[in-house]
């Protein structure tokens, strides 16, 4: 895990279920490289996004595709300010879009990507707090276990789009000021944080929570997941 930089969080930690974000900072671990196979995918796309930075600065048309742009803001809560920092990946101002880059599964994009709602809060944060003339919002799903049978039985292409609805900016302001407010509130009093929700599980229609089960890094320290399974 990452060093814990007091007062300040990301736009992927607030996110993401709280439980999951405060015990991946309290707790070191070790992944089997073989698990981290798809998380490597990401990266390497990403990176490969980044690449294109000096093509584009050589065309000159580099201003006209705002790439990996980081920024922190100053957030006032009742605790005082708190940082919160991003980094989108792509943002084009003569269409004016915002574009979000997510290597995924064929089964989350089959649900209508109902469980990953985290994907949708990650684009109207980046909008509200550094692209705020965006107008339009697109997840780019690229689907890591894409086949032929996939895409000829479920219609899923290999690379996906998703329009994403633009959420009032009171609504972007409120929920970003109470995940902070709350992962500080436990960060600074060794609080446990609430547990996850199906939602935030990923509960599929067998009962099974996939999230929990195949995909998180911390669930070996999760008191929610270990008195389940007890």
């Amino acid at each position: 895990n990452r060093p814990v930089v007091p007062n300040v969080w990301s736009v992927t930690q607030i996110t993401k279920p709280p439980q999951i974000t405060l015990l991946d900072q309290r707790h070191d671990y070790y992944v089997l490289p073989r698990r981290t196979t798809f998380m490597q995918w990401g990266t390497a796309w990403h990176n490969m996004i980044e690449a294109q930075r000096p093509r584009l600065e050589k065309l000159g048309v580099a201003d006209k595709y705002i790439m990996e742009d980081r920024f922190d803001v100053k957030i006032p809560t009742s605790l005082g300010y708190i940082n919160l920092r991003g980094t989108p990946d792509l943002y084009i101002p003569h269409t004016k879009t915002l574009w979000d880059y997510k290597t995924t599964k064929a089964y989350s994009i089959g649900k209508g990507w109902k469980s990953n709602t985290e994907y949708f809060w990650q684009l109207n944060i980046y909008r509200h707090y550094h692209f705020h003339e965006a107008e339009k919002l697109v997840v780019c799903g690229i689907v890591r276990d894409h086949s032929w049978r996939v895409e000829e039985k479920e219609g899923i292409e290999e690379i996906t789009l998703r329009d994403v609805d633009k959420y009032l900016d009171q609504d972007v302001e409120d929920y970003v000021t109470e995940k902070l407010v709350y992962l500080k509130t436990c960060q600074d009093n060794n609080l446990y944080p609430r547990p996850c929700t199906d939602e935030e599980r990923w509960l599929n229609y067998k009962g099974e929570y996939m999230r929990c089960e195949r995909y998180c890094a911390v669930s070996e320290f999760c008191n929610q997941w270990r008195e389940e399974n007890e």
